[in-house]
């Protein structure tokens, strides 16, 4: 340290250049960390290339203002809330949710009270600094002046390299008088200026530079810790000027199935709002996802990162050995029960994660005083000074929020290969900012699948949570393999279809009370007095009580019911079956009847018609000849109607035949 002050006094520094370095050097030493600061740390950088500061005073004062700034913490925290809370807050709350500024971390209290501590220190220690090189040049001029012999000795050739080699670089040929006499300097460092360039340029160049290794790791380590399991992730693209992102090669492993995929796709597209990042904003209008895939066999089995999903705490009552919702739990249900359970405290979480707000966006609401300082003494104690935030600064708007995720065809091994159509819409890190609530839809294109899930809880409107999940076909037997009734299994052969359609309030993850509706389809079903085969019967049961350890509640009145109306059921459709079929006899048998006595009636007509006929000729010849015979008919007649009688005697023969 000493060979670095004597070389300050020594070099060719000026005076301003050393106030211009002591100043932000403070300024640097004050920042308390790089997490909640970084953007604020880079322009301090920025103006140190960009003003022509000695860059070894920087140095030298921002190492001992970092050692003076962790005693100093609690007064940049009560210094900062003064700033915050006061009459300048409005003014803060226009910086921290400004574009640029935004990444300045001006929301934290140590932050902004350490940009006063550190301007405070560096205006002292810089004019301090400047001050005593100018004296020191100044009487080292006029000592030059007066005495011929120091000014030899010191400008002697043996004498430099001794101070050079003690103390390092002087100030070559020029004399103090010379140092005392020359100006302030250029305020502006032309290099400085150009690398600067360079860099903001680089800003919108560098992730694209940087995709592949670094940004495929960080995202990598992200989904890891929201997963609970391995992530792997081939390659991550990000073009800022495009306002483009993609995503190649993700596999998330399944944390209650290591050796398969929770989810993969071999693409995720999404654009990027340039101007919502400068604000440290991440807003994703639309995210399509490419050959999505869930359940596909890792080619590697993934592992366990961090604990595994826990159970929620136990309710008050639990602990107080209260009432309990009614029912049984699964543990009386499943052979697998434990699986399940993970899976579902693996759900929670996913809910939770999507429905719990991030800090900030406090929407306005005014905290009295006895309030604010105990929740700001909580969360210094909980994570420390410097990342406790002014929440009432922030506008209202989450720090991520993706509007629509679109997942067309995705492969379902669960489904026997059946292909979903995923729809998730506002999904965030603060819900409860975003007016529309997160919505999740899943449609298999076969029909088999129908899930529809609304977080109205964690939403602005503050509405109940929908539930809608409807699964067709399963193989009875499947299901029977686990479900037990007194040891033996309940189901064989047929299908069953499941459906819960209902709502829960109390936030996203809130106690259930659904209804879970079972269909069986020509299902072998196990009761106490033997096994039945049944086709359409509908057994209610219910979920009630905490999502990853739900009881499951079922009323046998209503099975008996449900056995006794299907029975009815089939006797009904069986005698309405026989009555139609007799009926039908009944009809056709009348049919064929009125046909005859129709076919008989019109016999008897044509030989009505024909008996009187014949006896019309046999009165008609008989009025002939009795007339012929009285007036003297022809004989020639006579013989025409004596051949026409026998013509008629002849198909009379031929009809009676």
């Amino acid at each position: 340290m000493i060979r670095n002050v004597v070389s300050i006094l020594r070099g060719k520094a000026t005076p301003m250049q050393v106030f211009l370095a002591g100043l932000l050097g403070a300024l640097i030493g004050f920042v308390p960390s790089v997490s909640t600061s970084g953007g604020l740390l880079l322009a301090y950088v920025l103006l140190v290339l960009v003003l022509n500061a000695n860059i070894g005073v920087c140095l030298l004062v921002a190492g001992l203002a970092k050692l003076l700034s962790l005693l100093a913490m609690p007064l940049a925290f009560s210094v900062g809330r003064w700033m915050l809370e006061g009459p300048l807050s409005g003014v803060f709350e226009t910086a921290v949710n400004a574009p640029v500024l935004a990444w300045f971390g001006l929301e934290y209290y140590a932050t902004t009270g350490g940009v006063v501590l550190g301007l405070v220190s560096g205006v002292i220690v810089g004019g301090l600094m400047g001050k005593s090189l100018a004296s020191f040049r100044g009487r080292m001029a006029r000592v030059e002046e007066k005495n011929e012999k120091f000014t030899k000795v010191s400008t002697a050739w043996y004498s430099r390299f001794f101070l050079w080699l003690v103390v390092g670089k002087g100030h070559g040929k020029k004399t103090y008088a010379d140092l005392a006499a020359q100006g302030k300097g250029k305020p502006i460092r032309i290099v400085g200026v150009v690398v600067v360039a360079l860099v903001v340029g680089a800003f919108f160049v560098a992730p694209s530079a940087l995709s592949g290794p670094y940004l495929a790791g960080a995202a990598r380590g992200g989904l890891e810790a929201w997963n609970g399991a391995t992530v792997d992730v081939d390659s991550v693209e990000l073009d800022l000027a495009a306002g483009k992102l993609a995503v190649s090669g993700l596999a998330m492993a399944d944390p209650n199935a290591l050796d398969t995929d929770l989810f993969r796709a071999a693409r995720l597209e999404a654009d990027v709002g340039t101007e919502d990042l400068l604000r440290k904003k991440i807003v994703i209008d639309r995210l399509v996802v490419v050959e999505g895939a869930t359940g596909a066999s890792r080619s590697s089995p993934g592992a366990l990162v961090g604990p595994p999903p826990a159970p929620a705490p136990p309710t008050e009552e639990e602990t107080t050995g209260g009432v309990l919702d009614p029912g049984k739990s699964l543990e009386d249900y499943l052979a697998d029960a434990e699986v399940w359970k993970q899976r579902l405290a693996q759900a929670r979480e996913w809910l939770e994660a999507l429905s719990s707000d991030e800090e900030g966006g406090e929407g306005g609401a005014a905290e009295d005083e006895e309030s604010l300082r105990d929740r700001l003494e909580r969360e210094v104690a909980e994570k420390g000074y410097a990342s406790v935030v002014a929440r009432h600064l922030l506008h209202d708007a989450p720090t991520l929020l993706v509007r629509e995720v679109v997942a067309g065809g995705v492969r379902s091994e669960q489904l026997d290969g059946s292909l979903l159509d995923v729809t998730i819409r506002n999904l965030s890190t603060a819900p409860a900012l975003v007016p529309d609530a997160p919505r999740l839809t899943i449609l298999s294109q076969d029909g088999r699948l129908d899930v529809d899930v609304g977080l109205g809880g964690a939403s602005a409107a503050a509405a109940d949570n929908t539930l809608r999940f409807v699964l067709k076909g399963v193989s009875a037997e499947t299901v029977g393999g686990a479900v037990r009734v007194d040891g033996e299994p309940a189901l064989a052969q047929g299908t069953l279809d499941f459906a819960i359609d209902g709502q829960w309030s109390g936030g996203a993850v809130g106690r259930l009370d659904l209804p879970l509706d079972v269909t069986f389809h020509d299902c072998v079903v196990r009761l106490p007095s033997g096994a039945r085969k049944v086709d359409g019967l509908v057994m209610p049961f219910g979920l009630r009580g905490r999502l990853d350890d739900p009881r499951v509640t079922f009323d046998d009145d209503a099975l008996r019911d449900a056995i006794l109306a299907g029975a009815k059921a089939e006797l009904e459709a069986a005698v309405d079956e026989k009555k139609a079929e007799l009926e039908a006899k009944l009809e056709a048998e009348k049919a064929e009847a009125q046909a005859r006595l129709d076919a008989e009636k019109a016999e008897l007509e044509q030989k009505k018609d024909e008996k009187l006929d014949e006896a019309k000729d046999k009165l008609g010849d008989k009025v002939d000849d009795a007339l012929g015979g009285l007036f003297g008919g022809d004989d020639e007649d006579d013989d025409k109607k004596k051949k026409k009688k026998k013509k008629k005697d002849a198909d009379a023969a031929d009809g009676g035949g």
